[in-house]
């Protein structure tokens, strides 16, 4: 997501400091730098967790692989940087590139959601986009709150949901291409100030969604755990919610270690500015039982 506002951007700065809490580590940077790496915004990762690929809301895409000693993520090494190119090859540019939500799809390639220009579009070994069939019109009553987060369910169906409400001020609408058609599956009920920025479908089968809060005391993000993507007003259960900050957390892949410990990792978007955390925090869901 691309902050509106340069007061609101200062602000956020306040909620860029924090301790670890409940953490198995926060804030990894992608290295070596590159001036094409910010705005990360869509992440997934390979089923082992060492592999990871990223978008960002200038139209790029990422791959590197995670490091980890005992267990504990201490690096996120960027192995490529690509730009992500329109029907003809040329570079995405403008309103164009906002590129939000992401997940791999069963041939290995990225499918990716837009913001701002909204749509759903598959990339190539060129980067070159070849997009699904097109969302009826949303008549969204705010600019930039369209989808944030993007996911396949088992079936390879790609699912997104709304980061701001359409009709109903209180929920979130969840889409599923079905058939060659977008159908509205469910809703989610918000709640506390959060909005939806990010999603996966878990190894159990659930829908995990990333949400964010804004305010004085800077970013807040929380996750919430979905049957899955069916149902209207759903709550679902809060299976994470920290009491401080970690930074302006959009990307989400759900995954399962080799102890069988259900980890989440997650990357934020910096929008471009050297004061906000750009880096990767990875947390543990749930541990095994007999797990300790």
């Amino acid at each position: 997501m691309r902050l509106r506002s340069s007061v609101a951007i200062g602000l956020a700065a306040i909620g860029a400091f924090w301790a670890a809490t409940n953490l198995i580590t926060p804030d990894i940077p992608l290295t070596p730098r590159h001036r094409l790496i910010g705005g990360l915004s869509g992440l997934a990762l390979s089923d082992d967790g060492t592999r990871f690929t990223a978008v960002g809301d200038r139209g790029i895409l990422v791959r590197g692989r995670l490091i980890r000693e005992n267990g504990v993520l201490i690096e996120a090494r960027q192995d490529s940087v690509d730009r992500l190119r329109d029907r003809e090859g040329a570079i995405l540019e403008g309103l164009n590139n906002d590129a939000e939500g992401l997940d791999i799809t069963a041939d290995g390639d990225p499918i990716v959601s837009f913001e701002n220009l909204h749509r759903v579009a598959v990339f190539d070994d060129q980067t070159v986009e070849h997009r699904l069939p097109r969302f009826p019109r949303l008549h969204l009553k705010l600019p930039n709150v369209a989808f944030e987060s993007l996911a396949l369910d088992d079936r390879q169906r790609p699912v997104v949901i709304l980061e701001g409400p359409r009709d109903d001020p209180g929920v979130s609408e969840i889409f599923r291409l079905d058939l060659g058609r977008w159908r509205v599956t469910g809703t989610l009920r918000l709640s506390d100030g959060f909005l939806p920025v990010g999603s996966d479908f878990g190894p159990d089968g659930a829908l995990y969604v990333l949400e964010r809060r804004f305010g004085l005391s800077g970013f807040r993000s929380r996750i919430r755990k979905l049957a899955g993507p069916e149902g209207k007003d759903m709550e679902g259960v809060v299976v994470w919610s920290p009491k401080r900050g970690y930074g302006n957390l959009e990307g989400l892949s759900v995954w399962t270690d080799d102890t069988g410990a259900l980890r989440a990792t997650m990357v934020a978007d910096n929008n471009y500015l050297p004061f906000l955390p750009r880096g990767l925090t990875e947390i543990i869901l749930a541990k095994p039982v007999g797990g300790g």
